[in-house]
């Protein structure tokens, strides 16, 4: 029983390695420096806030009422949960509402962000050459579909 745990362990640990060797970018978050755009997303029952606090070369936009982040570019996102219940954030499209998630992804492996309430969390990422329209959701119980999902766009 002892080894099929071991199995496991050594299974998990290889399989994050790979991960962290599949980045084509990484990225240093205590570097402010590198970062190109920060973002304040606010989660709220059932609604996200967006807002832009700093984008250098267009690196992160609202037109519209929707976000736009252009490819290539390093953004950190600053999440906090103000809401009463548990969030998650999700990055994609084609809702999978059965299985809690998008079926297309372009952060693959990547799948979400989970935020307890009155809590907070930064995710830094490098927008893929994966242009088009996207979305903000949360798959948390019933919230999606009472509307907690926003549109975003990857530009190029």
């Amino acid at each position: 029983m002892h080894f099929k745990k071991y199995l496991v362990g050594v299974a998990i640990v290889v399989s994050l390695v790979g991960i962290g060797a599949g980045l084509n970018k990484p990225v240093m978050a205590h570097k402010v420096g590198l970062i190109d755009a920060e973002i304040e997303l606010g989660m709220k029952d059932f609604t996200f806030d967006i807002k832009v606090l700093r984008s250098d070369g267009g690196a992160a936009e609202m037109k519209d009422g929707v976000l736009n982040l252009k490819v290539g570019k390093t953004v950190r996102i600053k999440m906090k949960n103000t809401g009463g219940v548990r969030h998650d954030l999700h990055l994609g499209k084609d809702a999978d509402k059965g299985n809690e998630l998008y079926k297309n992804n372009p952060f693959f492996p990547y799948d979400m962000f989970e935020l307890d309430v009155a809590s907070k969390g930064d995710l830094t990422l490098t927008i893929p050459d994966k242009p088009g329209d996207w979305e903000l959701g949360c798959f948390q119980a019933g919230h999606y579909e009472a509307g907690m999902k926003k549109p975003f766009k990857i530009v190029k």
